[in-house]
């Protein structure tokens, strides 16, 4: 995905729905002027799904990837890591 695919594709879905994902958080699409380089509460494209099938072994097509992104404050993007979605999911839920 292009970065201008990248970011329209946040700016869609932070129309949508401003939150995190997985906190609940209210986040911001770009920095304020003068403001810290990269805000916790900065949007972000969360990719839930592996690119693996579980189910099946076989790389998933590419047209899945738009479906499998959610938005997420950076401070939860980056703290999930590689950690899987039930495990994470189950550790941070919305309030």
């Amino acid at each position: 995905m292009s970065i201008s695919s990248r970011q329209n594709r946040r700016r869609a879905l932070w129309r949508k729905d401003p939150r995190c994902f997985w906190c609940g958080k209210i986040t911001i699409l770009r920095r304020v002027n003068g403001g810290e380089q990269h805000p916790d509460n900065m949007a972000t494209l969360e990719h839930i799904i592996h690119k693996m099938d579980p189910n099946r072994g076989k790389k998933m097509s590419k047209n899945k990837g738009k479906n499998s992104t959610v938005l997420a404050c950076r401070e939860c993007n980056n703290s999930r890591g590689s950690t899987s979605f039930s495990a994470y999911k189950s550790r941070h839920h919305k309030p």
